[in-house]
């Protein structure tokens, strides 16, 4: 089974060197939460939302017209973390949750056998494929995003996630304890804030080919790297569906 393109954006603490990042295999993955740091400012710093009243869609100034959501699904502030789901699932679990996201566990996947994947299958190269439909973008039912928060809401694409990247400087934070990536548009100045709190934490996409995560990777030793993120690195890499993306919302 094929797996997943992904954006990546490395973040390399004071302590290490430029390493290449490998962003997914076939072990599974269980949520443990890293050690989260220190310092930092207030939301208001990290977000340019009008009010409390999250979520907001934040008009970042794009070519496309896409507003962005001020926070993950999961959460009502811009600085948590949100749940964690599998690409094409709806049902999100905590960070310490203990949730293994495995083959077995995937919801399209037949026992633990990778070959026998129920949906968005692509593998047309196999003539006794019975599961194959070729979809390759998810369905508005498979969108945590769209499922969760309802209305026009829905988890970005390959495309919409390039031109966030490519109309926003990237900056390394910490905010209220929570490290992450200040997204500040180069086009009006707005902000939003991604918060990437576990070792490796991938946001997904909608497209099973292309960019269909954009990762913070922490370098470092073991979970609890403390030292503040110094450098960042975008990056292409590969992971499996069944691993745990957060998903940050866009209509």
């Amino acid at each position: 089974m094929k797996t997943i393109k992904l954006f990546g954006i490395l973040l390399l603490t004071a302590m290490t060197a430029f390493s290449t990042v490998s962003c997914g295999d076939d072990d599974d993955k269980t949520l443990r939460p890293s050690g989260s740091g220190s310092g930092g400012s207030g939301t208001a710093a990290v977000s340019s939302c009008p009010d409390n009243n999250h979520p907001h869609a934040v008009d970042l100034g794009l070519p496309s017209g896409t507003k962005w959501a001020c926070c993950n699904v999961g959460e009502r502030t811009p600085v948590g973390i949100g749940l964690f789901f599998a690409w094409g699932e709806t049902t999100g679990y905590a960070l310490g949750s203990g949730h293994k996201f495995n083959w077995g566990n995937y919801k399209w996947c037949v026992g633990s056998d990778r070959d026998k994947i129920t949906k968005y299958n692509i593998d047309s190269w196999r003539f006794d494929n019975p599961y194959y439909d070729g979809k390759t973008r998810l369905e508005s039912a498979d969108d945590a995003a769209h499922v969760n928060w309802g209305g026009s809401w829905k988890t970005p694409n390959d495309t919409q996630m390039q031109e966030l990247l490519d109309n926003t400087t990237h900056k390394s934070t910490i905010v209220n304890g929570v490290k992450g990536r200040l997204m500040t548009s180069t086009k009006n100045g707005k902000r939003i804030f991604l918060p990437c709190t576990t070792e490796t934490t991938n946001y997904m996409t909608s497209d099973l080919y292309g960019v269909t995560s954009y990762a913070c990777k922490y370098i470092g030793v073991g979970y609890g790297v403390e030292s503040s993120v110094i450098r960042t690195e975008i990056l292409h890499s590969f992971t499996d569906r069944f691993n745990p993306f957060l998903v940050r919302p866009v209509r």
